[in-house]
């Protein structure tokens, strides 16, 4: 169960990837958000997350950042670093 007072609010694109045959190495599936202070946090490891059908959208997530166990992400395309930010509320943004 998330800490209310420890929630934070961030806003902006959201990217989402699909698998792409004959991709050389692991692909990454699932979702994530570009804020616009330039960093990317990602959301969802899924390839058929909630988040995909707002690929290219702004939205508003609500939830925490976390320290993810075992295999994960550490870069974005240009070598951006990554953050971890479980979802407990969003809104596409209009």
């Amino acid at each position: 169960m998330s800490d209310p007072e420890k929630e934070l609010r961030l806003e902006g694109i959201v990217h989402a990837s699909q698998f792409e045959p004959g991709a050389e190495g692991k692909q990454f599936l699932g979702a994530a958000i570009e804020c616009d202070d330039g960093r990317v946090w990602v959301i969802d490891y899924r390839e058929e997350s909630p988040f995909h059908p707002f690929a290219g959208r702004r939205i508003e997530v609500v939830g925490q950042p976390y320290q993810p166990e075992g295999q994960h992400l550490i870069g974005w395309r240009g070598g951006k670093l990554l953050g971890h930010f479980r979802v407990s509320t969003f809104r596409i943004v209009e």
